[in-house]
């Protein structure tokens, strides 16, 4: 058979009861835990009273303390943050120069490429067609010029051959 321990909530002797408590009313028939558990409570509350003050006043104290700590580390967060984005700014321009220039380089190495390639094949540079423009351009001239002095000579004309001097015909 197993034996029950009895602990200090099991019960409470009659002998330590007070008399005028519910639990030692003759004949009511409450149990000695719930009597027990009564008994705490009024004594909790009791505690409550008189240590309430204190306690609420270092809670207080210990939420400041912990808030102001939470302020430290988030103010601290935001600058780490902060420099973090000054340092992509910096970084974001820095790369951005590098590639406008990495990008200037190879447009130019593309265009020398490309004018090999077309200067092999006997394509004309921009520089051979606009000296050909120009040279177009003074043919033009020179073609009418010829046609405004064609033009005042009259048509029917010819240049008269020279005679010979001393000669007649015979």
């Amino acid at each position: 058979m197993a034996v029950k321990k009895k602990g200090k909530l099991s019960g409470l002797n009659k002998k330590n009861q007070d008399p005028e408590s519910p639990a030692a009313a003759p004949g009511l028939g409450i149990p000695d835990s719930l009597s027990q558990l009564w008994l705490a409570g009024l004594g909790a509350l009791a505690k409550a009273q008189t240590e309430g003050p204190k306690l609420l006043e270092a809670l207080i104290a210990e939420g400041s303390r912990v808030q102001k700590g939470e302020k430290t580390s988030a103010q601290a967060v935001l600058g780490g943050l902060e420099k973090a984005r000054v340092g992509l700014a910096s970084g974001s321009d820095k790369v951005r120069k590098q590639a406008s220039v990495d990008w200037d380089n190879l447009e130019n190495i593309f265009r020398d490429r490309v004018g090999k390639a077309l200067l092999q094949l006997g394509v004309p540079s921009a520089s051979d067609a606009a000296g050909m423009a120009k040279e177009i351009e003074a043919l033009k001239k020179r073609i009418s010029a010829l046609e405004a002095a064609s033009a005042k000579k009259p048509k029917g004309t010819t240049p008269a051959k020279a005679k010979s001097s001393g000669s007649t015909p015979a």
